[in-house]
This record gives structure tokens, C-alpha cells and sequence, in this order.
């Protein structure tokens, strides 16, 4: 039916983002859309592929591109180099082999949006921030991917945005046009059930990005407060962003970080030996962790942003609390642990609609629309 190229560049993070990606990429070629894929990698990065072996089965792979440089300041600014001339020119050259292109940017390019646009005005302002966050030469490449991302995106006819609530508002607050993806992510409910609970059980847990935007400080505040009345057994996954340290903030040996984890089994697992699932992020478009948490049978405690209350408002297993609130979380934690089972048997009716079916799905209908308003855009 279509035909897609995707390029990965570098070791996909953790994150929502990926899990979307690698949970559409597994699943479209069953919907008769055929998936290429090309990766520029470092010598030792073990990209998509190698972060995630299932797929090998699902995509062609047109290149590994492996530059022979490691992760650093130097190798940064040379794949950044290589990207948006020697790569671009490729992709260029193979672009009428394609009816769309995602991970660079051309004519017949989806742009996905996963969060809102993180840029900030006056630029400059922006600018400098990135560059005291990292460093003058990673600064100065993530500002101009950011620039060009948002540019590309206002003139774009081919955006993608995770949820319905994302989509309008960047519609709304950007001028950004993006078409909704809806159910924006799924869980895998059969790998759920072939996961047997971790021998170690937890009072809490707290899977994410660690680092501010998902309230990983918050988080151990709220753990340790805890602790006051008697649950002393806490857990935290997840890899950590760029600038952020959790030794900074992790002097309680209750408190088990078991950094970034690329099994989902292993996360599930964890997840099963749980009681509440602690997710105070500021940021989010779905909570794609708030369905893998339900579908483990563990209860929910979130800040009330727009997106997880669009999606999860109605569910009885997930309790929203205002931004900010911390002690509000250790309230309802309580409440939650001290009737832990009746919780934990509302979790499941709240995810049927969030399966990667609907999901790919979803997607392929707005391939459709796309690919009909291209021919519409020739004819005229």
C-alpha cells in the first residue's frame, strides 16, 4: 500500500516516544505498509536495531551508516555535519522510492510531535540557555535543530501529534496544523500477562525520563514522605536527561534506582511487584507509562494536566492531583496502598481502547488523507 523510510540516528532514548515509535514500526507492515529503515550511528551505539531485536524482523534495513568516532563533543559535531549534507543528499537521491519519510527532513517528510515545541521566546534567550545547560557546540546544534524543527513544522502539511489534546494545542497556542494519532499509544497486553511479578515487591514506583519536566525531585520527596508512615520499599526506573544528576537527590537506600532498562519484561515485572504507580510529570501528551502501569494492575497518582485527564479522567485507578502538589500525592498514595487491591482490580477496564492495533490503525488512516491530499495538491 505505502511505502515508508525511517532514519534513526544514535541510541533511541527510553522514553514514550520510542515506545510509540518501535510499537508502530512493528505493526504497520501488517496493514500493508512496507517500512525501510537507514541508521547513522557511532562505532559502539547500538541503535534501533540493537536496542530493540524484534524489529529486525518487521523492517528492511537499506544502511547502518556507523561513523568512526565515539560520543563525544568531537564525534557530535561531525555526525551533526554528516546528517544535514552527506545523509540528507542520500535520501535525496532515494526519495521516489517512497510515498513518506520520517527522521529527516524533505518534501514527502512526516514530521512527529510528541510534546509541545520545547522553544521559548526571545530566541536568544532560548539560546543561551541551552548552551548552560550543555555546552557551546551541543547548544548551538540543538538550538538549530529546534528553529528549523518548529519552522518546518508551521509550514508543514504533514505533522503528526500524539493525542488529540496535543494536536489542538499546537493549533492553537503555535499555528502548528498536525493531525491527531488516536489511541496516541498502546499496551501489549499478551507480554503483560507472560510477565511473572519481580520477587522483590515495592510500595511505590516511578517510571519516566528521570530529570524536572518528569518531577523526578518531586518523586523522591514524595517516597521519603512516605517513609513517615511505615512503607519503606520504593523503586525508579528510567534513564536520565541530558544535564540532570539523581545522585543529586538520592541519599535514601529505600529508595531503589535501577537506571535505564530496556526490557519490557523486566519492567513489567517490576511494575507487577508495585502498589502505586507516583507519576508527577509537568509535561506529557498521553502517559503512555500510566497504560503499562494499569495494564499491570497498579493504581495511578498524576498531576491533573490536560492530556492525562483526557485520557484517564474517567479511570478510578488513576487520581489526578493539582501541579505542584506533593503533599496531595502522599495523600492519595495513602489512600490508595491502604485499599491496594480494590484499586489494583479497576485497573484493566480502563485500557481496552489502548491497544497497538488501534494505533497502527490510526496512523494508516492518516496516511491515507496525506497521500490524498499530495494527489489533490498535483492535480491542481
Amino acid at each position: 500500500m505505502y511505502k515508508l523510510l525511517y532514519i534513526n540516528v544514535g541510541n533511541p532514548a527510553v522514553s514514550g516516544a520510542t515506545t510509540i515509535v518501535t510499537g508502530l514500526l512493528s505493526r504497520l507492515p501488517m496493514l500493508g505498509v512496507k517500512v525501510d529503515l537507514i541508521e547513522l550511528l557511532f562505532k559502539e551505539e547500538e541503535g534501533l536495531l540493537g536496542r530493540y531485536p524484534e524489529l529486525k524482523d518487521k523492517v528492511n534495513v537499506i544502511d547502518i551508516i556507523r561513523i568512526p568516532y565515539s560520543d563525544n563533543l568531537a564525534g557530535r559535531f561531525i555526525r551533526y555535519i554528516y546528517k544535514n549534507i552527506i545523509l540528507k543528499q542520500k535520501i535525496r537521491n532515494l526519495m521516489d522510492n517512497y510515498d513518506f519519510i520520517i527522521g529527516i527532513n524533505t518534501a514527502k517528510s512526516i514530521r512527529m510531535l510528541y510534546l509541545e515545541p520545547f522553544i521559548t521566546f526571545p530566541l536568544y534567550k532560548h539560546y543561551l540557555n541551552l548552551i548552560r545547560i550543555t555546552n557551546i557546540i551541543d547548544g548551538t546544534a540543538w538550538f538549530i535543530d529546534l528553529v528549523k524543527g518548529f519552522r518546518e513544522s508551521k509550514k508543514s502539511k504533514l505533522n503528526i501529534c500524539v493525542g488529540s489534546v496535543l494536536s489542538k494545542m499546537v493549533k492553537t497556542k503555535y499555528g502548528i496544523e498536525c493531525e491527531a494519532l488516536d489511541p496516541p499509544g498502546g499496551v501489549d497486553l499478551n507480554l503483560v500477562k507472560s510477565v511473572t511479578p519481580f520477587p522483590e515487591n515495592f510500595d511505590a514506583i516511578h517510571l519516566a525520563r528521570q530529570g524536572f519536566m518528569k518531577g523526578t525531585p518531586e518523586v523522591i520527596q514524595i517516597m521519603k514522605n512516605l517513609k513517615k508512615y511505615g512503607y519503606k520499599k520504593f523503586a525508579i526506573i528510567g534513564g536520565q536527561d541530558y544535564g540532570f544528576d539523581i545522585n543529586k537527590y538520592l541519599d535514601d537506600k529505600d529508595i531503589v534506582y535501577f537506571g535505564e532498562i530496556l526490557d519490557k519484561k523486566r519492567i513489567y515485572s517490576i511494575l507487577k511487584s508495585s502498589k502505586i504507580f507516583i507519576y508527577p510529570t509537568h509535561v506529557d501528551s498521553f502517559g503512555i507509562v500510566i497504560a503499562e502501569a494499569l495494564a499491570c494492575g497498579v493504581p495511578v497518582i498524576a498531576y491533573d494536566l490536560p492530556a492525562i485527564r483526557y485520557y484517564y479522567g474517567n479511570c478510578e485507578a488513576v487520581k489526578l492531583v493539582k501541579e505542584g502538589d506533593v503533599e496531595g500525592m502522599v495523600s492519595e498514595a495513602l489512600k490508595i496502598i491502604k485499599d491496594n487491591e480494590y484499586y489494583k482490580s479497576l485497573t484493566f477496564k480502563c485500557i481496552s481502547e489502548y491497544t497497538w492495533d488501534k494505533v497502527a490503525e490510526s496512523f494508516v488512516q492518516i496516511l491515507h488523507k496525506f497521500k490524498k491530499e499530495f494527489s489533490l495538491e498535483y492535480q491542481l
